[in-house]
Formats: C-alpha cells, structure tokens, sequence
C-alpha cells in the first residue's frame, strides 16, 4: 500500500514538462500515459509481487474493470512506443515512451523521450547532441 501511494504522490507532483517543437512528444499526453503506467505497475505488483513487462501490463489493464484510480493505458498510442523492461526477477522496471526514430533520417534524432521506473520519478530527456541536451553542456562531438 505504501508502494502504491508513494507512486501516486510522485506523480502527481512529477511531470517535469520541457518546451516542445514540431517533432517533440506531445507531452502533457505522454505525461498522463507515464503516470498511468507507473500506477498500474503498482497495481500490478501489489497483486503478482513483481512488476510487469509491456505485454503484461497490457492484459493486466484490459482484464481489470475500472481500477479505483481510474488510471489507463490505451492500447494504441501511435505515433509513439511504450516499452518496459523488467529485471529478471521482477523486482525493478523501467518504462519509456517515445518517437520512432529511424537511422537514416536526422530529423527523427532529436525527439524528446519520457521515462519512468518502479520510484514513480518521470524523467524527460534528449539524446546526446540535441539542442536540449546542448544546453546542459553535454556534447557528441567527438574527442581529439
């Protein structure tokens, strides 16, 4: 209960929102989704003592009801991915979701991504070499 109650207070006061371009998460959108996330990973783990991948969350929600929280997670969140890894004995998760990118077309590069893991913190963030990460003083360019 203390797991459930601490991730729905750190998400509630979490959401840390960065400025967003044409190409970037539509993030108050991505936000909810993560705290979604976050919220039936406890509840998940509340019920099975470990949390769940993607697959599992996904059945987990569509075989519950309505949860008290009234949280959710839709089935489709196209254009974006949501991807969760789980440790192996299921004690840890980290859940993402982001933009495709696609190797051979820079413009998909620089999108912002959010992130999340069984503490409830959301995080957003930009690969190295983006102009928000630029700004933090953090480079790819390569040393000499």
């Amino acid at each position: 209960m203390k797991v459930l109650s601490l991730l729905i207070t750190v998400a509630l006061l979490g959401g840390f929102i960065c400025s967003a371009a044409k190409t970037e998460l539509e993030q108050p959108k991505v936000i909810a989704w993560m705290r979604a996330v976050n919220t039936r990973e406890a509840e998940f783990n509340m019920a099975n003592h470990r949390f769940a991948n993607a697959d599992e969350l996904r059945a987990f929600v569509s075989s519950t009801k309505k949860a008290s929280t009234g949280a959710f997670i839709p089935k489709d969140i196209a254009p974006y991915l949501l991807q969760v890894t789980t440790s192996g004995d299921g004690s840890h998760y980290l859940a993402t979701i982001k933009s495709p990118s696609d190797m051979n077309d820079k413009s998909t590069w620089c999108q912002t991504a959010a992130f999340s893991d069984e503490t409830g913190i959301i995080y957003v963030g930009q690969s190295i070499g983006c102009s928000g990460a630029d700004k933090l003083g953090v480079s790819s360019q390569p040393s000499n």
